[in-house]
């Protein structure tokens, strides 16, 4: 059992949530497929930290092989996005979260 396309969905997830747009804005399927299989994805520069656009690149790699995360989660625990988690305290779900604002659609945070 292999979970580098799981690896690859949390690099489009995190693109996503980070960015607030998909990675992939085709219209049609089949541009997406040509997309996904063809085209580099891009980060605008100052969308991200280095830390963040270095993760995300490294799970969106197109060679499965070449992908972080291919060896275990391990690589992608120790990225340097991740250097302050306590994953001890996130198994056990001790982890506290920040509340969040919710954004209405009028929101120039949510545009």
């Amino acid at each position: 059992t292999t979970y580098l396309s799981d690896w690859w969905t949390l690099g489009i997830i995190l693109y996503e949530m980070l960015l607030g747009k998909l990675p992939f804005e085709e219209s049609g399927l089949s541009q997406v497929l040509k997309s996904v299989t063809e085209e580099d994805i891009k980060i605008p520069e100052d969308s991200c930290t280095m830390e963040a656009k270095d993760l995300i690149q490294s799970l969106l790699k197109r060679d499965p092989h070449e992908r972080l995360g291919q060896d275990d989660s391990g690589d992608i625990m120790t990225h340097p996005f991740f250097g302050k988690t306590n994953w001890s305290n996130v198994i056990k779900r001790k982890t506290k979260v920040e509340e969040l604002e919710i954004l209405d659609e009028q929101s120039e945070l949510y545009k």
